[in-house]
């Protein structure tokens, strides 16, 4: 139930956990549901009614933030942007000073399906879901 009522976002995430791709980029591990979207908010579409109302999963929030470094890409690469222990870190080249980079909570961020590609050896630090 994404925020801005897009199916990209539950449509990425059932092609990651069923094909273990984000678009065409292998994926080894999964963080679902680590901002889910109360029933309650204003925004809230019920675009699959049988998926029901989501917990957070904490495993993948904690996973999130133990990534030490990362390189993130949203809406296929539409977006890029930098990760590490659970900020996602954009520069805004519509800015100059100090509005031209912004630190954001990934459970704050606006967009909301991703993938953050990490240094293989990140990978051993990293408590998520295996893709399989």
């Amino acid at each position: 139930h994404p925020t801005d009522g897009d199916k990209e976002h539950p449509h990425t995430t059932y092609l990651a956990m069923r094909f273990c791709k984000y678009h065409d980029i292998p994926v080894h591990h999964i963080a679902i549901d680590y901002k889910p979207l109360a029933k309650d908010h204003e925004n809230f579409q019920e675009l699959f009614p049988k998926a029901g109302v989501r917990k957070v999963n904490k495993v993948s929030l904690e996973g999130l933030m133990k990534i030490p470094f990362g390189i993130g890409l949203s809406r296929g690469g539409n977006h890029t942007w930098l990760f590490s222990k659970g900020k996602v870190y954009e520069a805004h080249w519509e800015y100059a000073g100090i509005k031209l980079y912004e630190a954001t909570d990934i459970r704050n961020w606006a967009w909301q399906s991703n993938l953050i590609i990490v240094p293989p050896d990140a990978q051993a630090h990293i408590k998520l879901a295996e893709c399989k």
